[in-house]
Formats: structure tokens, C-alpha cells, sequence
């Protein structure tokens, strides 16, 4: 039970080592990091004692480099010293020379004759094959040698750490050494979906720029960062959970560590997007495991960072609490448009719905917007314009035509939210002046105005607020067993939404309505229908089969291209409506 939580361990289960004594004595406490990191701590930090490891860069902070990874217990390195900026090699020596005084097994290769290898990729496959792991850092620029080190070193399953210096910032990992996680790529498009310069990403050398803030303290800085990732890295405690950039304002030499995840548009890591059948794909979602409200509360915290996103910020920005609650996400450009960071904007009741609300909402663009990503798609992949019918299980050509995104906490209720969605965008609604028409009006659809005496208490708050501000509100509903509830004035409907009762329809759409008439549209999101509010397992049959006998056919697809979001809620789906099978070429 001890050994289970955590508390004791099974030296008898453990691997061999073959440290000895004073090496237990000299490096105790890097050993007692390990002891703390993950299981079999003496195995694990003999392993990184024995990695063969590749250096290469240039600057101050390869000799801070050197010194981290000697005093934690590497045996032996090799430096390619490369001419972007001067390297004092002779402290490389001195530094060697005093962990000698401790432990005379340690070794530093110098192989500048090497910095050739770098331009060519043959020769850099080779030289990247003789070693357990590479460490890259430098204090200029040099974006393109780090992409051309990323792709060359995962391409042959040897884990790589970056540490690069910017204009006034410095970047050192990824901890899991693109072996876990997200590599070097994705977090250069990750800092290109949160900017908004319009810049393209960093994929060309910049040797010439001196950081301005760049003093020899910041650059010992970075490269006791480097070397102590790499050690987290080799002692095994990084995962896919941990895998993590560490930045470093130039200026204050504060530092903060931000979760890296998997890009859609890294071409390093594109062999972990689902390359499976579009029918295969479908019945994998589907199988996936549901979550509840407090789960995916916990889980889409992970994906909020300033930084690196995918999610940059959730709050209520500039907006009034009045009447109802708005809340603003801002999310990256996960597709690479060089568009920038979206803000789409949720209300609620409540700050605790408009929150949840907003973090769904955030969610759903990200994974449509990581579907739409040019190049995302490697080869065998699903062609996008191949469809799944779920009233069928027939997959089906078609082309897009007005496809949107809806999440569920459970598969069922992925679909109902996704064909409620269509609904609503769909419904013809009455012309506000002619209400309330005589029942034979055909000007008027088939429907009814809401008496206002029938509006729940929260919709009748909401129409009082309003109409001390001087807009006097009134409710129709359609005629669909499904409803579409219109909210408005006689001068025109400012909000209206779907749901599977008309009271839920009508609250909803007075949230709209008064966020609207207070100036805060929520652009980009809807009100509802809120995620694990019904028994979508009874509701989505009787609506499937109501869409089928009006002649129509819902069709759609899983938009899990962006693993970040695949974790937070499993069940994510891009539909659209279309004709009936009759109608279909």
C-alpha cells in the first residue's frame, strides 16, 4: 500500500545500477531530485550520467551550459561551437578542470571542426546519430537552425532542447525534448498564434540582432535553464501532462514556465493527428470516455496561458455585469493565418454560466479553426469533404455549406447541441411589427407569441431591467416540437435560439436579446445550449428522426486535429444540414 501511494519503494523491483559510492556521496542531491521525480531513481540517474550528449551554439551561456550539466552528474559532453557570437572556450576548460578536483571521470570534447555539419542534413543526421540527446543554445536568434536541428533529431528519435534569445525574451525547451509533447515547432507556431504583428513565424536565422538586455548574468540564467531541462527530461520526469517552455524576460531575468502541446500545423509532430477512416474516426469519438462539468473544468484551466495559449485569457475584459453576466475568451490562431488571437464572447445568468459558457465556446473555435489549418492533413487522412450520417452510419461526399462546431460532455450530446445549432441558424422568423397576426395571417409563421404572464421569473427580471431603460420586450415561438424562441421589439427581434423546451428557448434568448440592447453581442458564441443540461440519449433520436421525415439529413465530422482541445472535451464534431439522401448527386 506504501509502495502504491507513493510513499515507500520496492528497492527489489527496482533496476540495477552501478554507481558507486562516492558518486552516491557527490551527487546526492541531484540523485534526490530523481528520488522525487519518478520511480527507479538510481537506474534513471545513471542513465543520464552515461547519455551521450551534444552541445552546440555559441555565447555566454554554453559555459553556464557545461558547468549545470557537470554538477548534476553528466560524465560526458562534446561542443560544437558554432560563429554566430564569440564563445569563451577557455572557461569551458577552467569548468572542467575544477569538476575534475571532484570527479575525475569527467570529459569535454571540443569538435569545432563539426559547425559544418550543421548545414547540411546528411551530415547532420550523422552527427546527431552518435548521441543520446542534443542541447542547443545560443544567444542570437538562430530560428532556422533550431527548426533544422528539431526535425532532424526527431526524425531519428533523439530528444533536442533549445534555448534561443529574442529582441528582449529568451526561450528554453521543450522539457520533454519532443519526445513528449509538443516539440521546438509547435512552440514557434504557438508564439505565432498568440501574436498579432502579422509576422510570419521564426523559420530564418538572425545572427546580426544583439539582444539588448542580453548581460552575462541572464545568459548564465539560461543556460542553467537548459541544462537542468534536460536533466527533468533524462531522469524521466516529464511527461506528456508536464512537457513545458521556460521564458525569460531579458530585461527583469524573471522567469515562467508555460505547457507546451502539440501543434496541427507542426510538421514534425503531424504523425500523431488521427489518420484513421473517417468511419473509424466516428466510432472512436464515440467510444471515447464521457466527462461532467467539474472535470471539464479542471481540464480547460491547462489550456489558458498568456503566452502560449490556445486559450490566452477568459474574463470580463471590458465588459458590464449588469442585468447579465458577459465573459470574453481569447484564443490563438491555431490555424497559422497570421490573423491573430479571436475573442468570442459569452453571457449567462450568472458569472459562473457565462464562464463555463465562454470556456465551451473557446474550445469549439479552437478545434475549428485547428480543422481548417492549411497543411494540417498528412497523407491517408480523411478527405475533408467526405461527411458521416449518423441517422445512417453512411459516409457521404459532399461539399461544405454553412458547417459549424458544437461540443458535447458525451457523444449524443454533441450531436443534439451541433443539430439545435442548425436549427436556429435556419428558422425563418416573423416580421416583428405584424405580431400578434390573426391565425390565419400568412404573412406570419406558423407559431405564437409568449404571453409575458407565462415567462419564467429570470426572463421576467431580465424584460424588467429593460424596460426601465426603455424597450419594451415580447416573445414567438415557431411551431417545431423542437423550438425557436425570437426575443424583440416591434421595431425588430434582437436575439433568438433553439432548445428542447420552449422556456429554456426563451431564456436564453432573452440573454441574447439583453446583451445585445446593453451592447455586448456575444460575437462568436451562442447562448446554449448549455453543455450536460439534458438527457441527450432520449432526445436525440425523436430529433434525428423529426430532421429526417422534413427531408433533411444532418452530416458531420470529428474536428480533433488539436490534441489540446481532444483532452478537455472528447467530443467535438464540424455539421452541417443538406438535403435528403434523394437530393444528394
Amino acid at each position: 500500500m506504501l509502495v502504491h501511494r507513493g510513499i515507500a519503494r520496492d528497492l527489489d523491483r527496482e533496476p540495477p545500477h552501478r554507481l558507486q559510492d562516492w558518486e552516491l556521496s557527490r551527487y546526492r542531491q541531484a540523485i534526490s531530485f530523481a528520488e522525487h521525480a519518478a520511480d527507479a531513481p538510481l537506474h534513471r540517474f545513471e542513465s543520464f550520467r552515461n547519455s551521450r550528449v551534444l552541445l552546440i551554439g555559441a555565447g555566454p551561456g554554453l559555459a553556464t551550459l557545461v558547468q549545470t550539466l557537470f554538477d548534476l552528474g553528466l560524465r560526458t559532453a562534446t561542443l560544437v561551437e558554432t560563429a554566430e557570437s564569440p564563445t569563451d572556450t577557455a572557461a569551458c576548460q577552467r569548468i572542467l578542470d575544477r569538476c575534475r578536483a571532484d570527479d575525475p571521470t569527467v570529459e569535454l570534447s571540443l569538435r569545432p571542426q563539426r559547425a559544418g555539419d550543421l548545414a547540411d542534413d546528411t551530415a547532420l543526421a550523422a552527427l546527431v546519430g552518435e548521441y543520446d540527446a542534443v542541447l542547443h543554445c545560443t544567444d542570437r536568434l538562430m530560428a532556422g537552425r533550431a527548426l533544422t536541428l528539431n526535425r532532424v533529431a526527431r526524425a531519428h528519435g533523439v530528444p533536442v532542447l533549445h534555448a534561443l534569445a529574442t529582441a528582449d525574451s529568451a526561450w528554453v525547451g521543450p522539457t520533454g525534448g519532443g519526445a513528449v509533447g509538443g516539440c521546438w515547432e509547435c512552440a514557434v507556431w504557438s508564439l505565432h498564434g498568440t501574436g498579432r504583428s502579422g509576422d510570419a513565424p521564426l523559420e530564418a536565422d538572425q545572427p546580426d540582432p544583439v539582444p539588448e538586455y542580453l548581460t552575462a548574468p541572464v545568459g548564465a540564467l539560461i543556460g542553467t535553464a537548459l541544462g537542468f531541462g534536460y536533466f527533468r527530461h533524462a531522469v524521466g520526469a516529464e511527461t506528456v501532462a508536464t512537457n513545458r517552455m521556460t521564458h525569460i524576460d531579458l530585461e527583469s531575468a524573471v522567469t515562467s514556465e508555460h505547457l507546451l502541446g502539440v501543434h496541427p500545423r507542426c510538421r514534425s509532430c503531424r504523425g500523431s493527428l488521427p489518420a484513421e477512416p473517417l468511419a473509424e474516426r466516428i466510432a472512436l469519438m464515440a467510444r471515447r470516455t464521457p466527462v461532467d462539468a467539474e472535470t471539464f473544468a479542471t481540464r480547460v484551466a491547462t489550456l489558458i496561458d498568456p503566452r502560449l495559449g490556445p486559450v490566452l485569457d477568459i474574463g470580463t475584459g471590458r465588459q458590464s455585469q449588469l442585468s447579465v453576466s458577459c465573459i470574453e475568451a481569447t484564443v490563438a490562431d491555431v490555424a497559422g493565418t497570421g490573423t491573430g488571437p479571436t475573442t468570442v464572447t459569452a453571457i449567462g445568468n450568472s458569472r459562473r454560466q457565462a464562464l463555463s459558457r465562454a470556456a465551451v465556446a473557446a474550445v469549439e473555435s479552437l478545434a475549428g479553426r485547428a480543422a481548417t489549418a492549411t497543411d494540417t492533413t498528412p497523407a491517408g487522412t480523411t478527405d475533408p469533404f467526405h461527411w458521416w450520417d449518423p441517422a445512417t452510419g453512411e459516409v457521404v461526399p459532399a461539399k461544405p455549406a454553412a458547417p459549424l462546431v458544437a461540443a458535447g460532455f458525451t457523444w449524443a450530446e454533441a450531436l443534439g447541441r451541433a443539430l439545435l445549432r442548425l436549427r436556429r441558424s435556419a428558422v425563418t422568423p416573423p416580421d416583428a411589427g405584424q405580431l400578434p397576426g390573426s391565425p390565419t395571417d400568412p404573412t406570419v409563421p406558423a407559431g405564437s407569441t409568449i404571453d409575458p404572464a407565462e415567462w419564467p421569473e429570470p426572463v421576467r427580471t431580465m424584460a424588467a431591467d429593460m424596460s426601465v431603460l426603455g424597450h419594451d420586450l415580447h416573445a414567438w415561438h415557431d411551431a417545431s416540437s423542437t423550438p425557436t424562441v425570437f426575443v424583440g421589439t416591434t421595431s425588430g427581434w434582437l436575439a433568438h435560439t433553439t432548445a428542447p423546451d420552449t422556456d429554456t428557448a426563451l431564456e436564453q434568448a432573452m440573454q441574447a436579446a439583453v446583451a445585445g440592447l446593453t451592447g455586448r453581442s456575444p460575437a462568436g458564441a451562442d447562448v446554449g445550449p448549455d453543455l450536460g443540461a439534458g438527457d441527450w440519449d432520449t432526445w436525440l433520436a425523436p430529433l434525428l428522426k423529426e430532421l429526417t421525415d422534413s427531408g433533411q439529413r444532418l452530416l458531420l465530422r470529428p474536428v480533433d486535429h488539436l490534441r489540446d482541445t481532444r483532452d478537455v472535451l472528447p467530443f467535438v464534431v464540424e455539421a452541417m444540414l443538406t438535403p435528403g439522401p434523394g437530393s444528394i448527386g
